[in-house]
């Protein structure tokens, strides 16, 4: 089984190179596999259609490309022969290529490659520098205590790398349960400003209805007092037509008695007349009595004239009094047609104010809801920032355990 160099990147965070100070020898052959994982913001990135490229790079500047494979979430390559056949520093890059030959992600480590120990090759010993076989049975045994404590401490070290990767999940499922509270968050935030905008709309409504039902009030405050003015224009104007009836009827009684008189001075007129004719034709006898009875007739006559003056006297004033019947009935006319006027308008403004009343009532109501609602968000959003809090303790927690994990490993691996 090759010994497998492993490495997560996440697209979301800066990339440093990966280094392992691991040995490797010249002619090796499968014993070391690269695997990458790419992930973003803690979630597994696609490699459907992907291709997996290994460029390893040799001390003597030659590079090998070595065609990968994926693996599930993993992009892997096993080392090939020539990959090891330099001794020196063999640098290994990684590239992930989409279908569309777009880079996905990348990765790079270092491996030390050795030559291989020539068992054949002279020994040479000019200080008698070479153990006896009481200090190498010494150091043999020491060799089996230290690859006994190597045994545990590679066993200590594979516990801290499965509590390594068990925190790095934790670490992972914490930042997604961070960022899922932080899009919560998000959400519950733009729910409760757009609850303020809609509280917001609602009182400004409510306080145009109320400006609204306030204007209407004072229409129709305005409109019940022209009605009272014309209600008084119109009895004002009804006394008027009563009075100026009255006076009608005055004048056409002394145009009746002016009639009469004229009647009976037209009568007596036409009996001096008849008088007359019969002085006249015994004029000359009665001389005297025509001159009497002349005088008589200039007296009716003068009656007479007077009466008929009185009769078109009475009757001017008879049509004065009715035109000015006329007038005040039409002012009374326009005055209940300006009443009517004014009971329409009220009833309107009652109307108006009525449907300004419901506008406000309906308007507060909505104003109740956005604050009901905006609470109700505001409650969400305290939650889910207690909840992000907690998930964010949790991963400072996760994140502790981790870089103690990696210390561990590290003085592991110090160890071995």
């Amino acid at each position: 089984m090759p010994y497998t160099f492993e490495a997560v990147v996440d697209l979301d965070r800066p990339q440093v190179p990966s280094v392992w100070q691991t040995l490797a020898l010249s002619g090796d052959s499968g014993a070391h596999q690269v695997r990458i994982r790419t992930v973003k913001g803690g979630a597994p990135v696609s490699l459907a259609g992907a291709s997996i490229y290994l460029y390893a790079n040799r001390q003597d500047g030659a590079t090998v490309l070595i065609p990968g494979s994926v693996n599930g979430e993993w992009a892997e390559a096993v080392l090939t022969t020539p990959c090891l056949e330099i001794p020196g520093t063999l640098t290994l890059t990684m590239l992930i290529m989409g279908p569309d030959q777009g880079c996905i992600s990348a990765a790079r480590m270092h491996l030390l490659v050795r030559p291989p120990y020539d068992r054949n090759a002279p020994l040479l010993d000019p200080a008698d520098s070479l153990p006896s076989i009481s200090e190498l049975l010494y150091e043999i045994t020491r060799i089996n205590e230290a690859r006994t404590g190597a045994a545990r401490a590679a066993e200590t070290a594979e516990a801290l790398g499965e509590a390594l990767r068990a925190a790095e999940n934790l670490r992972v499922q914490a930042e997604q349960a961070r960022i899922s509270a932080e899009s919560e968050r998000t959400v519950q935030e733009s729910a409760r400003a757009e609850a303020e905008n809609e509280r917001t709309l609602a009182e400004t409504a409510r306080v145009t209805a109320e400006k609204t039902r306030k204007s209407q009030e004072t229409a129709r405050q305005n409109a019940e007092d022209v009605r009272s003015q014309a209600e008084t224009a119109r009895v004002a104007a009804e006394s008027d037509r009563a009075s100026a009836e009255q006076r009608r009827n005055a004048a056409e009684n002394a145009r009746v008695t002016a009639e009469t008189g004229r009647q009976t001075a037209e009568t007596a007129r036409e009996t001096a007349e008849s008088v007359r004719n019969q002085a006249e034709n015994d004029r000359t006898a009665r001389e005297a009595e025509r001159m009497a009875t002349d005088l008589v007739l200039e007296q009716r006559e003068t009656a007479r004239n007077q009466a008929e003056a009185a009769r078109i006297e009475a009757e001017q004033v008879r049509e004065s009094d009715e035109a000015a019947r006329t007038e005040a009935e039409s002012a009374r006319n326009a005055a209940e047609q300006a009443r009517v006027d004014a009971e329409s308008a009220r009833n309107a403004a009652e109307q108006a104010r009525v449907d300004a009343e419901r506008s406000r009532i309906a308007a507060e109501q909505v104003r109740v809801d956005a604050e009901n609602a905006r609470n109700a968000a505001e409650l969400a959003r305290r939650e889910a920032e207690t909840e992000r809090t907690r998930k964010a303790a949790a991963w400072d927690a996760h994140e502790a355990a981790r870089l103690e994990t990696d210390g561990q490993i590290a003085d592991a691996e110090q160890a071995r």
